[in-house]
């Protein structure tokens, strides 16, 4: 079983997104060679999220995965796994 420890959330109801938050704090890390987050494993900018029940999936995914396909590509099925290990 795991546990987490130490893990916040910010929840952004306007304003720039998650993903713009982590790439702004990456690039200064990047251009400066300073992270301010000295004890910061991990950044995670999460977009959307959901309730585990496949409708709430179906429902969610294609907001997830907007813009990461051409849309002639984009999935007809895709394999979430939410098995772990350890």
């Amino acid at each position: 079983m795991h546990t987490i420890h130490d893990s916040f959330f910010l929840s952004f109801l306007s304003g720039p997104s998650p993903l713009d938050v982590v790439l702004s704090i990456l690039r200064e890390a990047q251009s400066t060679k300073v992270l301010r987050a000295r004890n910061c494993h991990r950044l995670l900018p999460i977009t959307h999220s959901c309730y585990c029940t496949l409708e709430q999936i179906k429902e969610t995914a294609p907001k997830v995965l907007e813009g990461q396909f051409p849309a002639r590509e984009f999935p007809s099925l895709i394999l979430i796994s939410t098995g772990l290990e350890g």
